[in-house]
């Protein structure tokens, strides 16, 4: 089973029966934030969480791979402090060059110059 961190926030796993990649995006959950949330006198309150939730679906294929790794790259130059176009768009090429070293270093290409199908 493919499981496999492409940036801090987002990974990709094959599902059990491998017919479909799977984006995972990490959030943090606060339990304090939670609207039923009641603090308990002398008790510290609830830690901080990580959780990884199903973000988007893609068939095992090449154009599915290619789909998925495209969103991750979008979602995540989105999530950036950006203001301007040049600077999403310079966004968008780092946000791939992640995702090229992150892939490389997985085949044995630790610089990334591998030719993979993130666009």
């Amino acid at each position: 089973m493919l499981n496999a961190q492409l940036t801090p926030d987002y990974a990709i796993q094959s599902d059990a029966n491998a017919q479909n990649f799977v984006i995972k995006r990490r959030r943090i959950v606060d339990p304090t934030q939670a609207p039923g949330y009641k603090p308990v006198e002398g008790e510290e309150p609830p830690a901080k969480r990580e959780v990884w939730d199903d973000a988007k679906w893609y068939p095992v294929t090449t154009d599915g791979l290619r789909a998925a790794l495209d969103y991750v790259r979008l979602q995540s130059a989105v999530a950036r402090e950006t203001s301007s176009l040049p600077e999403f768009l310079q966004a968008l090429q780092e946000e791939g060059e992640i995702i090229k070293r992150v892939i490389g270093q997985c085949i044995g290409d630790p610089l990334g110059k591998v030719s993979v199908v993130v666009r």
